[in-house]
């Protein structure tokens, strides 16, 4: 129920026993080649009457043909008719429904059809990838990258504004980015910049709603810090 997927194979494949009152709901895929397949059977219908019996398909979104396949649910031609935020070809975009989505708040439960993005980028805002062994890391995203040297970002998640501030302890090197998921650069604060002891704080802001992750060296010192940009 409510997930979003650009995959780029089948809905769901099936074989051997009979799967009973399967829910199938509020999703948003792509048929692609096969769809709904089962082992013997056609896409479609005849593979959910054989593999899915007295199942439930409502309220999804699955491009491609209508043709043998469930009613009350929703069969646009091609993926840019679902009118994502910003599809970016599923490459890291924003898959909230735009407000000219014709499907927005068409759900079972009255919600938009497809994943609750605010709530998977809430509820994993303070997961950190690629993070130095050995750093102190706390909800509100702030790191001690040494007894002396400190970043943090505040507020995490934002809606666009943020503000870090660094704090180091002498004088040394510092490089501060701004990296998409696709590791593509965002932003460049400090780039091998050679900094006096002391605090900096940077005011920023990020338009485009998304997660994003900020490295920063200091010295010899890496780290990663995540950053959450909410609609």
């Amino acid at each position: 129920d409510h997930n979003t997927s650009t995959q780029d194979g089948s809905i769901l494949v099936s074989d051997g026993a009979a799967n009973l009152g399967f829910i199938f709901t509020n999703n948003i895929t792509q048929q692609n080649l096969y769809g709904i397949k089962g082992a013997g059977t056609a896409s479609g219908n005849s593979t959910i009457a054989t593999f899915f019996p007295f199942s439930k398909f409502e309220k999804n979104i699955m491009v491609g043909s209508s043709t043998n396949y469930p009613v009350n649910n929703f069969y646009p031609p091609n993926i840019n008719s679902v009118n994502f935020v910003n599809y970016n070809k599923g490459n890291g975009g924003d898959y909230h429904l735009s407000s000219a989505s014709i499907y927005k708040n068409l759900a079972t439960d009255g919600m938009d059809i497809g994943a609750n993005v605010d709530s998977i980028i809430l509820k994993t805002s303070t997961v950190i990838s690629g993070i130095t062994p050995n750093c102190e890391f706390v909800s509100s995203i702030k790191e001690k990258d040494s007894e002396l040297n400190f970043v943090s970002v505040h507020p995490n998640p934002t809606k666009g504004s943020f503000k870090l501030r660094l704090s180091i302890a002498v004088n040394t090197k510092v490089t501060l980015i701004v990296y998409s998921l696709l590791g593509e650069k965002v932003k460049t604060l400090q780039e091998n910049t050679r900094l006096n002891q002391g605090e900096y704080i940077y005011n920023n802001h990020i338009d485009i709603p998304g997660i994003y992750i900020i490295r920063a060296m200091i010295g010899n010192q890496e780290s990663s810090y995540k950053l959450v940009v909410t609609k």
